[in-house]
């Protein structure tokens, strides 16, 4: 087998270091406290910055519930927008546990259980 000459050789760059992840954007009632406290939760334990929020009152909170044909104006919902789509009330609360690291991810197991369950229960 001849040898290749090393002009013909492909360069791979590698990368210097790892590709930043896709912000989420996360949904939730501004008025509300829970929800204001689930913020404040979310931004100390997000050691990867991942996530952004905006309360769904806001301008930008509108603009995105109408873009995925969501009520404008039942705020006792929670979204979160990923690069993969929208989920809403615990999905999204179990998808951004799943992301949080540590052992937060582990919450990620209720989703065994069904939407209709794991959305009945309000705190």
């Amino acid at each position: 087998m001849p040898k290749l000459d090393n002009r013909y050789r492909m360069k791979q760059k590698l990368p210097t270091s790892p590709p930043e992840p896709t912000p989420w954007l996360i949904l939730f009632d501004g008025i509300c406290g829970w929800c204001t406290g689930w913020v404040r939760f979310l931004i100390k334990h997000d050691g990867q910055k991942r996530f952004q929020f905006a309360p769904l009152q806001s301008p930008l909170g509108q603009q995105q519930l109408e873009k995925y044909h969501l009520s404008q104006d039942n705020f006792s919902t929670f979204v979160v927008i990923t690069p993969d789509g929208y989920f809403t009330k615990s999905t999204a609360a179990l998808r951004i546990m799943r992301y949080l690291g540590g052992s937060w991810r582990l919450l990620y197991a209720f989703m065994l259980i069904p939407q209709f369950l794991r959305d009945g229960v309000n705190i």
